[in-house]
């Protein structure tokens, strides 16, 4: 089922949504009390006046106090920017990881190579190395992604609703970005630079690129609705 509030996919059964602690509409009732549940009612300011003392709505019964709408203090507050990392899911904390680690190999040495030496022509062996973005420019398209991950992931920590609307689910643009990534870390792994025929020249790839596609593949398989099940359902709740 969705999350009302954050718009996460959330597990069966779940109490409460894991990223932004949300109850689920099933799970809201009295636990152990047969009595039934009086709706606190809400309070309003007495005509003409700014501050309190407060008179109840008409029809209603007592506390707790709720001021009228339109008024700033608490309600600032909340749609405010306020960093609490506990929003973010293990999936999200797997996935933001793994993308650092792509973003960080994309520096590493990608490919390398190396020329037997030839007595005959007095050259001696030679090696040399070439990182991803040094071997494949469009890599850098891997780098923005990667930052625009991270970004959105500090942005999501900050506010209990974004203030921005995507038309995509939480998980499904982070799902979409690690997707787009894994895609182009693994054509770079495959277009292995070419030796153009010359003899005694060898290129072989290196940790950057090993590296590079293991964590990319890690971080679409932390956001797959599977893995997002496995890794959050024993997440705790945070305290929102």
């Amino acid at each position: 089922m969705t999350c009302t509030q954050c718009g996460y996919d959330v597990a069966a059964g779940t109490e409460a949504c894991p990223r932004c602690g949300t109850r689920a509409a099933g799970n809201t009732g009295n636990t152990g009390n047969t009595s039934p549940v009086t709706e606190a009612p809400t309070w309003t300011p007495a005509s003409g006046s700014a501050d309190p003392p407060w008179t109840p709505a008409s029809g209603s019964a007592g506390p707790p106090w709720t001021p009228a709408s339109g008024s700033a203090g608490n309600a600032a507050a909340s749609s405010g920017y306020n960093f609490d990392a506990r929003r973010w899911t293990v999936s999200d904390k797997v996935a933001g990881v793994a993308s650092l680690v792509v973003l960080i190999s994309l520096f590493l040495p990608w490919f390398s190579g190396s020329v037997s030496a030839d007595n005959s022509l007095g050259l001696s062996a030679q090696s040399g190395s070439e990182s991803g973005t040094a071997a494949h420019g469009w890599l850098w398209l891997v780098f923005l992604i990667v930052v625009l991950i991270l970004a959105y992931l500090v942005v999501a920590a900050g506010f209990r609703v974004l203030p921005f609307k995507s038309g995509l689910r939480h998980d499904q643009l982070l799902l979409g970005a690690a997707g787009v990534n894994l895609l182009l870390v693994f054509i770079g792994f495959l277009l292995k630079p070419s030796t153009d025929g010359l003899a005694g020249v060898s290129i072989g790839w290196s940790i950057g690129a090993f590296l590079a596609l293991i964590a990319a593949l890690v971080a679409v398989v932390a956001l797959t609705p599977p893995g997002r099940q496995r890794l959050d359902s024993g997440a705790p709740t945070a305290a929102r």
